[in-house]
Order: C-alpha cells, then structure tokens, then sequence
C-alpha cells in the first residue's frame, strides 16, 4: 500500500466465512468507498483508496475477476496512464439470440461478436456462470443487459463492450 499506485486482490471480498479482504484492509487504514453492486457477475466488488493508492478487490470466481477487470479495472489502469477513453470499446450490435433480463441486477452476459452483412452480430455465450471459464475463452465482450423484466429477443439491438483483443483496440 505504501509503494503501490494501485493495489489488486482477488477473492475474500464477499461475506463468506473466509472472506476477510474488507477487515484487513479497513485495519490498514484502506477507505472504503464501494463495496456490491447490483450486478451478475461480480456482485461483491470492492473498492477503496489509501492516501493516493487506490484498492480494488475483485470477487474469487474466474468469471467475475474477468468482467471486474475488463469493466472497473482496467479503465481505471488506462485512466491512470493518461487515456482519454479508457473504458472499453461500446457498439450497438444485434442480438443472435434472445436473452433473458434480471429484475434486480445488470448482466453481463459473455458474447461472441460476428459480422453478418454490414452488422455486428452477438451471440450469448453458453455457461455463463461466475465459476464457469469454458465460456471466457469464445468471449468477444459482454452484451449489457439492464435490469428488468422478461426478455430481450433475437434481432433486437443492444449495447456491447467489445474486449480490448477483438482487433478494434480501444483507444
């Protein structure tokens, strides 16, 4: 903490019994300023500052580290390098299949991205549980999926984060 402009943790940040990340950090002097969102994956993200070191604790599934990296943390790193867009590249893509909202939380749901004709197509990926790392490897971005009711069908347009290794680089 005292040599670090950034700190990154996995794992030990929800409220298991194990999970003693939040405590530690509070005992060396780490101000909390966010802790859970109402997100899937990556419900028990933490985040705090230490005099100019900032903190991130990133939830222990494979899953969820990978979305909290690529939607929190690595802006945050290109932020901090001087980008002027740090976030992760944003397009309006075509749903390949429907794709089921959540009342309470944002989903990012893991997609593959084609080109079909002059549109950006996505596909949701299968196995998209935070435990579940077969999917991360086909994964082209997440298809930003706000809380709500029933579905988003196949044809509708919706919002992607394309990753950084898609060829687009973000700049």
């Amino acid at each position: 903490l005292r040599l670090s402009d950034l700190v990154i943790l996995m794992g030990g940040v929800s409220v298991g019994d194990y999970d003693y990340v939040k405590d530690i950090l509070r005992e060396f002097g780490v101000r909390q300023i966010l802790w859970k969102i109402r997100q899937k994956p990556g419900k028990p993200l933490y985040f705090g500052k230490r005099g100019q070191t900032f903190v991130f604790g990133l939830p222990g599934n494979p899953a969820s580290v990978f979305t909290c990296f690529y939607e929190y943390v690595f802006p945050a790193i290109r932020l901090m390098l001087g980008f002027q867009n740090p976030y992760l590249k944003r397009e309006n893509v075509k749903l390949k299949a429907p794709v089921k909202h959540d009342l309470k939380r944002f989903l990012f749901v893991k997609g593959r991205i084609d080109q079909n004709g002059r549109y950006k197509v996505a596909s949701p990926l299968h196995h998209q549980g935070s435990h579940m790392i077969s999917s991360l490897q086909k994964a082209g971005g997440f298809i930003l999926v706000p809380p709500g009711r029933g579905v988003i069908k196949k044809g509708e347009h919706v919002l992607m984060d394309l990753l950084p290794y898609q060829g687009d680089e973000v700049e």
